[in-house]
This record gives C-alpha cells, sequence and structure tokens, in this order.
C-alpha cells in the first residue's frame, strides 16, 4: 500500500493531518499505509480520488490484504489443530 503513503508525503501531509482528512484514526491510517488493515468502500472512494489511485489498484490491494489475512489465519488454525493432536 505504498501508493497511500507515497501520495501523503507528495501532499506534504502528516499522517495526523491525512487521517482528519479521512475523518478515520492514525492507527487506520498507519494500517493503510502498512497493509495491516483494510478500507471499506466509502474510505476507498475518497482514497482513489484524494490520492489519485485507481479504484482498480485499491481493490487489488484490498483483495491482497484480505488474502495474505486468510492465509495467516488458516496457519494459526492449522497449528492449533496439530497443538490439539500433539497434547490432546
Amino acid at each position: 500500500m505504498d501508493e497511500i503513503l507515497e501520495a501523503r508525503k507528495l501532499k506534504k501531509l502528516s499522517l495526523m493531518e491525512m487521517a482528519d482528512i479521512f475523518q478515520v484514526s492514525y492507527g487506520k491510517l498507519h494500517g493503510w499505509q502498512s497493509g495491516k488493515c483494510t478500507f471499506n468502500e466509502r474510505e476507498m472512494k475518497k482514497i482513489a480520488e484524494f490520492c489519485n489511485i485507481p479504484i482498480e489498484r485499491l481493490q487489488q490491494m484490498k483483495e491482497e490484504y484480505e488474502k495474505k489475512r486468510n492465509e495467516e489465519a488458516a496457519k494459526r488454525k492449522l497449528g492449533r489443530s496439530n497443538l490439539k493432536k500433539k497434547f490432546g
């Protein structure tokens, strides 16, 4: 989600300033930039317009995030399953 970070830096905005523009928390904006959380449809439209990022790219970023999150959840579930088998 480097495009969001690049847009923020290009506009010379702090995280707090950009978070205020999008009416989200500092943490949520930081999560968008770092790829640790994603955005809803309303937020996606605002990001696309303000940051000049195509909706298609934001949708792709969102799908990549959700795929990664699902893979991590599956690994955790498998790990718990293996522990149950090992320790009962």
